[in-house]
């Protein structure tokens, strides 16, 4: 898992073909403290191959408690293979 003070986080597929996808992230808070009103959402870097923003609004978090792990679902428009 990859780490961003206080969270870690872990994408997955990291690669995908062309077509609708649906990817998955995978949360952790490793903090001490409880994160109040978080707003989870998916960019590219890879505006060419990867169609974001993503279908919806992205994932609204009101309390993410200490050591608590959730997964957040994606869908995604890919225009060719490419790495995620």
């Amino acid at each position: 898992m990859r780490t961003k003070y206080p969270i870690e986080y872990e994408l997955n597929p990291t690669k995908v073909d062309r077509g609708t996808h649906w990817l998955t992230l995978k949360l952790k808070n490793i903090g001490s403290e409880t994160l109040k009103e978080l707003d989870v959402q998916l960019h590219s870097l890879d505006t060419l191959t990867l169609y974001f923003p993503v279908y919806g609004t992205g994932h609204y978090l009101a309390n993410f408690k200490p050591g608590e792990e959730i997964e957040v679902h994606f869908r995604v428009n890919a225009y060719g293979s490419t790495s995620v």
